[in-house]
């Protein structure tokens, strides 16, 4: 398989991963060389949301957008 296709895999399943180990998978985004730079760029931008979709379950936040500002 694919570099890009098994990390693609792997992102829509990392949903409830221990941070430490999502940071290996980006390690292992930027560093395979199988990857074009388009591919390591949408991958990343997919990794990125994953993190923002969980650090607004955690903050309690709709993950829809930003938070609201504090008054």
């Amino acid at each position: 398989m694919p570099s890009f296709e098994r990390f693609a895999y792997l992102l829509e399943r990392v949903g409830s991963w221990p941070i430490p180990d999502l940071g290996d998978l980006m390690v292992e985004i930027r560093r395979d060389d199988e990857l074009a730079e388009d591919e390591r760029k949408a991958l990343l931008d997919r990794f990125y949301d994953v993190l923002w979709r969980r650090a607004q379950k955690e903050l309690g936040a709709s993950p829809e957008g930003p938070p609201e500002p504090a008054p």
